[in-house]
């Protein structure tokens, strides 16, 4: 999956990918760790005939398009400094 994402990101930014590889780094599982994930959604297709607005690749790219776009808004969370927007706005209740 992580390796999926580098491709989109090195697609979009002209980055090498040999490069973004080389941020992977691994860690030791954690105890009764999943090692797959999968949603099979025929059911709901059946039931519902919903399917997915998008492909998963498309949507992939879409969001890292979207940060990109938006860094000013995801910095202020990294740095911190969203919380005093939301003391502002909810007061007490936000932790930190």
């Amino acid at each position: 999956m992580i390796r999926t994402l580098l491709e989109i990101i090195a697609e979009i930014t002209g980055k090498e990918k040999g490069s973004l590889f080389t941020l992977i780094t691994f860690v030791k599982d954690r105890p009764a760790h999943d090692r797959r994930y999968a949603i099979d959604f025929a059911k709901i297709k059946a039931d519902f005939s919903w399917k997915p607005a998008s492909l998963f690749h498309q949507s992939l790219s879409d969001t890292v398009v979207w940060y990109l776009e938006n860094r000013p808004w995801w910095e202020r969370i990294i740095t911190g400094a969203y919380l005093e927007y939301c003391r502002l706005k909810y007061g007490k209740r936000v932790a930190e």
